[in-house]
């Protein structure tokens, strides 16, 4: 008799029905203890969502998979028995249109390569890498800008495969005012990091305060207007066409003499000629900024930072903001002999600084140029005619593109687009309307960002301060009735029982202890109700723990230019109380007694404890 464990079709009907019973979830007592192994050890389900949370599942689990031993089919088995849902019937198609051969020999990567596929697709990991090459610190922290780069950087190995490329691409989203601190030659990722952290402002980055002033001495787009007002007069240098909130020369300093700027005498009795009184030689003419068909605008790197481009066929030179000099922290340079700037009115304003040699990348390849120092708008840098022409640009008005055809290089073509003017309409007049204020649905912003509002669903979680009541022995428990209210706060106060009760803040109680309630009225208008907790106070151990003094506040906010605040709804409400001590936050109201499961407003002790919690989680934050 021929043996039949040998035998082709014996083999196929064995793996098919193997492959039948495991992907019937039969699995047996090795890999059912594996799943429940990853499972203890974090591994989630996936029923289908959007396309990062598919790449983060498999991101997960493959690092679970490296604590258990098992051969790749049996990673693509617990793989599929991981989704549910969604996930589940489109596996089920997958899994009635494969070949039980190809099915019973399927292994991990397979899997992963044909989930990916659907879940995943290559245009979702364009955008990822598009991101990354976009990452820029921008208002995040340090840390917050690591995180992330981190977290993107699986997406473009290619662009951090070297150290030296990944310490570079890292430095380069910096913010600039980090950044000129952090650069150095040859210098790893690692260091760049720790230097990027150990610098007294690694807070997200602030607007640099003078760019607003230029923004009402020129524009760059709009036709007919001046690029610097030459009746316009420094303070600081006593020279015309700009402020002292821009001006590059060195500061006066506090006392001097406004004609020489020494010290010890003032101006009106100084021997010395007012420098601003003799006119400088007569410069060289440019022309800048002809009318808005001949400008598109883009964004290229200038300085290893994202700078904002206005493309001007009608520019006979190019320019750089003031305002950008002074964020990256450059020195430029005297130029040779004054020039003057012309706009199509014929106004003008006299230049005396140069930047040479601007590195301006154009798809990783450098295009250095001179630029002149001019008081900007919206802009951080004009390249005119004479960049345009150096670089064998040819510029596509209809498609709005820019082509460089440089001889021995490469043809590098970047898109542009037309100047963007202002969506937002502008209003000289304040209305006020008497109609009721819309509700929460009609606020577009709200409506906008529908994550960011939503509200508070469950219980806080076990945190390592929780809120007790200690009482002073031998005290016993307190009950007071009610107080009397008005038919108007009985309604809104069955009002906020409800709304409490739904939110899981109270529950009903039988307690021994009871507090009258009581509203406020608050600057609004509207009603805060108010549990009158004195007498419980009396009988409370007071907490220990030190409040901050308000001098001490004060001064940490030496020096600060910009200034938030965390308008809590239910601040006091992120602590839980002890479940002991939960029968003695009992109120008593007309519609029966309850009692608090989180923290409630007035304890004596609750501003201590939410310090100290605030204090523990924000531990690190506390220097930001």
């Amino acid at each position: 008799m021929a043996d039949r464990r040998n035998s082709p079709v014996d083999a196929e009907g064995f793996v098919e029905a193997f492959a039948r019973r495991m992907e019937a979830n039969q699995v047996d007592g090795k890999l059912g203890r594996l799943v429940t192994h990853l499972k203890n050890l974090g591994a989630t389900k996936f029923s289908g969502g959007k396309p990062h949370e598919a790449e983060e599942w498999i991101y997960n689990l493959e690092i679970h998979f490296e604590m258990v031993e098992c051969t790749p089919v049996e990673l693509r088995m617990i793989g599929t028995h991981s989704l549910e849902g969604d996930a589940r019937f489109w596996w089920d198609t997958v899994r009635r249109a494969t070949p039980p051969m190809a099915l019973g020999l399927m292994d991990w990567n397979t899997f992963k390569g044909i989930f990916l596929d659907k879940y995943f697709p290559q245009v979702e990991k364009d955008k990822k890498e598009t991101e990354f090459i976009q990452l820029v610190q921008e208002k995040m922290t340090v840390t917050e800008y690591e995180t992330k780069f981190i977290k993107l950087s699986r997406f473009a190995p290619h662009m951090i495969d070297t150290p030296d490329k990944k310490a570079r691409r890292f430095i380069g989203g910096l913010n600039s005012n980090i950044r000129r601190l952090v650069t150095g030659l040859g210098i790893t990722y690692e260091e760049a990091v720790d230097r990027a952290l150990t610098q007294k402002d690694n807070r997200p980055w602030k607007q640099h305060k003078g760019r607003a002033a230029f923004r009402g001495v020129a524009t760059t787009v709009d036709k007919g207007k001046e690029l610097a007002n030459p009746s316009i007069r420094c303070f600081n240098c006593g020279g015309s066409g700009h402020t002292a909130a821009i001006c590059l020369k060195p500061r006066r300093l506090p006392g001097s003499c406004f004609k020489c700027g020494k010290m010890g005498h003032f101006a009106n009795k100084c021997s010395e000629p007012n420098q601003a009184q003799n006119p400088p030689p007569r410069p060289a003419q440019l022309n800048v900024i002809a009318f808005e068909n001949t400008v598109m605008e883009g964004t290229l790197i200038a300085y290893s930072t994202h700078a904002r481009i206005l493309f001007d066929t009608g520019a006979s030179d190019s320019f750089i903001s003031a305002a950008f000099i002074a964020t990256l922290g450059l020195i430029p340079d005297e130029l040779d002999k004054f020039l003057t700037v012309s706009t199509p009115l014929e106004r003008s304003t006299i230049l005396t600084k140069v930047c040479k040699s601007c590195p301006i990348s154009v798809l990783d390849i450098e295009f250095p140029m001179n630029l002149v120092v001019l008081p900007l708008g919206r802009y951080d840098l004009i390249l005119g005619m004479d960049w345009l022409s150096k670089y064998y640009a040819i510029v596509d008005c209809h498609e709005r593109t820019i082509t460089f055809s440089v001889p021995e290089q490469p043809v590098q073509k970047i898109q542009c687009h037309l100047p963007t003017k202002p969506s937002y309409p502008k209003f000289l007049a304040h209305v006020e309307s008497k109609n009721p204020r819309p509700s929460i649905e009609e606020i577009h912003i709200v409506n906008s960002f529908q994550d960011v509002f939503q509200g508070i669903t469950h219980l806080p979680p076990q945190r390592e301060v929780e809120f007790g009541i200690d009482l002073i022995p031998p005290a016993r428990p307190i009950s007071i009735t009610p107080y009397r209210m008005a038919p108007k706060e009985l309604k809104e106060l069955q009002t906020q029982i409800k709304g409490l009760l739904d939110l899981g803040f109270i529950r009903p109680s039988a307690s021994s202890w009871g507090a009258p309630v009581l509203f406020v009225r608050k600057k609004d208008g509207s009603l805060r109700l108010c549990i009158d907790y004195r007498q419980l106070n009396k009988v409370t151990i007071k907490n220990k723990y030190p409040l901050p003094r308000i001098d001490d506040l004060f001064d940490q906010l030496r020096g600060a230019q910009i200034f938030s605040k965390i308008d809590l709804r239910y601040g006091y409400h992120q602590l839980l109380v002890k479940k002991e001590d939960i029968p003695k936050t009992a109120f008593n109201t007309r519609y029966g007694q309850y009692e608090c499961k989180r923290i409630a407003t007035p304890w004596l002790r609750k501003k201590r404890k939410s310090i100290r919690l605030f204090s523990t989680i924000g531990k690190s934050q506390k220097e930001m």
